[in-house]
């Protein structure tokens, strides 16, 4: 089975010193015909940070992610 979406070490970090971890390190892998939904403590306060980057809203910190084989940070 193929992976529609894969992401390694994808982060976000904010503040003076990056000390503000928003998404830390995830790694993930949503394979085809596969129904997946990610949730987070303060999701419904706007903290999307994983949808937000997997979707190119907000650049990452560090890590990569691809959708379809296509790298969505190049």
């Amino acid at each position: 089975m193929n992976a529609i979406i894969e992401t390694e070490a994808l982060s976000k970090y904010y503040g003076k010193g990056n000390e503000i971890k928003a998404l830390d390190n995830l790694n993930l892998k949503v394979y085809e015909g596969e129904t997946f939904g990610l949730l987070g403590p303060k999701w419904r306060q706007g903290q999307g940070r994983p949808r937000s980057t997997i979707n190119c809203i907000i650049k990452p910190t560090g890590g990569t992610a691809t959708v379809n084989g296509y790298d969505l940070f190049s």
